[in-house]
């Protein structure tokens, strides 16, 4: 896997517009209900989601775990303060999952109860990719959508010099009641998780 040489930019953490059509369907649909809990707070304010991946043994997509994801400062030991992520599991907040192996909301206990330690989150083949509040409000924010859809995607992305690596990614579009898409603001993210895994999403506010 490859070694972040750079800082990501904030363009970046914002992701890619897209045109033209969508793929033929959907891992997953969110609400905008459930899109605004997961933003929803202060200590920190969420700076988006982090869409989990849940894969079978033979490496298909069957559904999205989506999580609050914040930023903090943590002091460095040789001083000064850096950047660090933190997946938001205050009991306040909904862990909500989608797809074919089951649908519904999390309380906190429960949600690390699906993810018992990191190691268990990111082997294998469980990936993760993440979008900020900022493209996820523009979405929702569009006549007549009344939640978001997330459908699969691949990138390549060069970390290091001349390597090009592709990696899952999932593109975010607005849908109707009818769960029909609705819009015309299409948004694939930039961050796959392994290697950008949060401590790189510049705030929205830097």
């Amino acid at each position: 896997m490859a070694t972040i040489q750079t800082l990501l930019t904030l363009k970046e953490a914002e992701g890619t517009r897209l045109q033209g059509p969508l793929p033929a369907s959907p891992i997953a649909n969110f609400a905008a209900a459930d899109i605004n809990t997961l933003l929803a707070g202060t200590n920190p304010q969420p700076e988006g989601i982090r869409l989990h991946f849940q894969k079978t043994t033979d490496n298909a997509t069957v559904g999205l775990i989506a999580v609050s994801l914040g930023l903090i400062l943590v002091d460095n030991p040789s001083g000064g303060t850096s950047i660090s992520n933190i997946e938001m599991t205050s009991s306040t907040k909904k862990y909500v999952q989608r797809g074919s192996q089951g649908s519904g909301e999390h309380s906190a206990s429960e949600y690390r109860a699906l993810f018992p330690s990191l190691n268990d989150k990111f082997s294998g083949n469980n990936t993760c990719v993440f979008f900020s509040r900022f493209d996820l409000k523009n979405i929702l924010n569009q006549a007549g959508v009344t939640g978001i859809a997330f459908f699969p995607a691949r990138i390549q992305r060069t970390f290091t010099p001349d390597t090009p690596e592709q990696f899952d990614t999932l593109i975010a579009a607005g849908i109707n009641e009818a769960g029909q898409p609705e819009g015309s603001l299409h948004i694939r993210s930039e961050l796959p998780c392994p290697p950008h895994c949060g401590d790189d999403y510049p705030p929205k506010d830097t």
